[in-house]
């Protein structure tokens, strides 16, 4: 037969052991002092300003560097920009190439790793963005040093281009903007072309 008090004595020493475990568990599961807990929250519109979007990578010609472009939402113009950014092959270094109101596109390293070429419409001097009408032209960055400089001047910009394998020309992409001959057969009474009927779609058809 058990002694009562015996067993009221062994029921409190268990109590206390898991009192004990059980703090210094809390203890250890607690975050440390002076720590903050990041608080989910729903996403807000001024949170679609600070994404970025990395596209067009390019390895440079000796493999140190990785040229691309990254866009994000300028909140102040509302519009999207894209600037020109390099890094080194490991990450360790990154550097931002462009800051200007004219977007760039389309980096293309020189054969012999002298230029790094892209796309803009941004002016002459790099401050202002170009009129529509100019469209983009192709710009080259010296990697020796100095500012990016102009190398077209096509009236319609340039869509694409591309290097030759000597690095001294290029082959590109341009829009033909000379006028379009008249889509129409007849003439007016007066001697003035007559414009045709437009083709009018009500409905779709499945």
């Amino acid at each position: 037969m058990r002694h009562p008090r015996l067993t009221l004595l062994a029921l409190a020493a268990l109590s206390t052991v898991l009192s004990t475990t059980s703090a210094e568990a809390q203890q250890a599961t607690a975050p440390p002092a002076g720590s903050r807990q990041t608080q989910k929250r729903h996403i807000e519109v001024n949170d679609l300003f600070n994404l970025r979007t990395v596209s067009g990578p390019v390895m440079s010609p000796d493999g140190q560097w990785v040229a691309y472009t990254v866009m994000y939402a300028d909140s102040t113009r509302d519009k999207r920009e894209t600037n020109l950014w390099m890094a080194s092959w490991d990450g360790a270094t990154t550097l931002q190439l462009t800051r200007t109101p004219g977007s760039e596109s389309r980096p293309k390293w020189s054969p012999d790793g002298t230029y790094l070429a892209f796309l803009s419409a941004r002016s002459d001097g790099g401050a202002t963005e170009a009129d529509d009408h100019e469209g983009a032209q192709v710009w080259l960055l010296d990697r020796r040093g100095g500012e990016a400089f102009k190398l077209t001047d096509i009236k319609g910009g340039v869509s694409d281009y591309a290097w030759s394998p000597d690095s001294q020309r290029m082959v590109l992409v341009a829009s033909d903007t000379a006028v379009a001959p008249p889509l129409w057969d007849s003439v007016g009474a007066k001697g003035k072309a007559k414009t045709a009927k437009p083709h009018v779609i009500d409905r779709y058809h499945f």
